[in-house]
């Protein structure tokens, strides 16, 4: 019985300490996948606020120049308003698509659309900032471009704000998924 009682105790003292040791390995792995997990969620949610900022910036961008392109291309200051029309690249999307994965694939993909108009939209502004004025003409070229660069503006003025409502009821969905992981 003696050697019942050491081969047990040694069992003990063998597989105590490697079941304290798998408990802890378990313990720091449930919470490094937490951290790893709010971490993820605090990341998407501040994406979304950026992507919602961004995006209301491009509505107010382009509501007010729609609002502030001149009437026609013989204002004094034509070139002036069509070079303050150029918006330039989307920012937010520097990071990634990657990153806007917790956007459904139509919200993304309308992310993308927006950014293609503006980019044609900058093309098509910085275009008729070079035709040339043809001096003593009361009907210029540009006058025609001007009208499809007001209407331009309108429509990413508006896709901006479409997206920028599907972005804000996505944000809660996107910590709702985080938090089933």
């Amino acid at each position: 019985m003696d050697g019942g009682r050491i081969f047990s105790s040694t069992l003990l003292e063998i597989i105590g300490p490697l079941f304290g040791v798998i408990i802890g390995a378990l313990l720091a792995w449930f919470a490094a996948r937490h951290q790893r997990i709010e971490t993820s969620r605090v990341e998407m949610l501040d994406l979304a606020t950026i992507l919602l900022g961004e995006l209301n910036r491009i509505e107010r961008h382009f509501t007010f120049v729609k609002n502030e392109l001149p009437p026609n291309s013989n204002c004094v200051n034509f070139r002036l308003y069509t070079r303050l029309a150029v918006y330039g690249p989307v920012r937010v999307l520097e990071v990634g698509l990657l990153r806007f994965g917790f956007l459904s694939a139509y919200s993304l993909e309308r992310v993308m659309e927006l950014n293609f108009l503006i980019r044609n939209f900058d093309v098509v502004a910085r275009y008729l900032d070079d035709i040339p004025v043809r001096p003593g003409s009361v009907f210029s070229e540009r006058d025609p471009i001007l009208d499809d660069l007001r209407n331009r503006s309108l429509d990413i003025s508006l896709l901006a704000a479409a997206i920028s409502e599907e972005v804000a009821s996505q944000k809660p969905v996107a910590s709702a998924r985080l938090n089933e992981a």
